[in-house]
């Protein structure tokens, strides 16, 4: 029962960018406020911020009861709220627009209207017709689609200046990474994980040990090789996990199953001496793990003999 009364829509048309927005008078006129919400605008592509969880699903629930929308349904959509919390959930408090706005942007609203208050204020235009209130809330909206397109242009900036640096923090080695591991943009995805910065921070190994099982897919032994060990030669969050990719690679590369047991009796010291210390069940985990891996090449050794 939800009736959208104000969709606006943005769009470039030769230098400018225009804001159009479409306003429902009385519910009455809904069908012919719908009909025409994309008259002459451009491109098959909608992009919204948040679109995906609340404008996609009430619209579309609209334009099925009106039995229109066809121009609607046929155009694909980009909500970009995903690729915010991809590039900047680690660095933000949240990732509504809001606050998009003020720590990307640089963009602070002044006696902007609560969305929590909008739907009383329709209310209330409907009942006595005064549209002094309403005029705060096509202003609200407005704001919301030029921030949407100023948050699209920083997180494309976001990613060329990401694309041209040497090294990158952490976090966004992190976040790029996962960003192309997600496109299966294999090679690209590997290039930022490897461009995490040195420092003791846990995003940092793991990003060493997602470029580590990305060599590995691709075929480059020798890079995936020197990640394990790297990553071994301290303990770190991704300490077993690398210890355990070096005792498949010794157990089925290689073939050295002196050496991949070599590798398993070290992963049980430490975890022994870490239990010592703490008690987590990623231990026993790991314990289990690594018993199985040791039994299966001892196996393996005394075939061979």
């Amino acid at each position: 029962g939800t009736v959208p009364f104000l969709v606006g829509l943005g769009y470039f048309e030769d230098d400018s960018f225009i804001v159009r927005q479409h306003f429902l008078p009385d519910y009455c006129e809904e069908l012919g406020f719908l009909e025409h919400l994309f008259d002459d605008l451009p491109g098959k592509v909608l992009v919204s911020f948040n679109g995906r969880a609340f404008d996609l699903p009430l619209l579309t629930n609209r334009f099925l009861i009106q039995r229109t929308g066809s121009e609607f349904f046929a155009r694909d959509h980009l909500d970009i709220i995903f690729t915010l919390r991809r590039f900047f959930r680690l660095k933000l408090p949240d990732c509504t627009l809001k606050t998009a706005e003020s720590s990307l942007l640089g963009f602070e609203r002044l006696n902007d209207v609560p969305s929590e208050q909008i739907p009383q204020i329709y209310f209330d235009y409907l009942r006595d017709g005064n549209p002094d209130s309403v005029y705060q809330v096509v202003i609200h909206n407005q704001w919301d689609i030029l921030s949407t397109l100023g948050v699209l242009v920083e997180l494309n900036k976001f990613v060329e200046k990401a694309e041209r640096a040497d090294k990158l923090s952490e976090q966004d080695s992190w976040a790029l990474g996962k960003f192309y591991l997600k496109r299966r943009d294999f090679s690209r995805a590997m290039t930022n994980f490897s461009k995490s910065e040195a420092v003791d921070n846990s995003y940092h190994f793991r990003n060493i040990f997602e470029a580590s099982l990305l060599a590995k897919r691709m075929g480059d032994f020798e890079a995936a090789l020197s990640y394990w060990q790297m990553l071994t030669e301290a303990y770190n969050p991704s300490f077993y996990q690398a210890l355990e990719e070096l005792a498949k690679y010794h157990e089925h590369r290689t073939r050295d199953l002196k050496q991949a047991e070599a590798v398993c009796k070290r992963a049980n010291e430490v975890i022994y001496q870490m239990s010592q210390i703490a008690t987590a069940d990623s231990y026993q985990v790991w314990t289990e793990r690594f018993a199985k891996r040791l039994a299966r090449i001892r196996r393996k050794a005394a075939k061979l003999q």
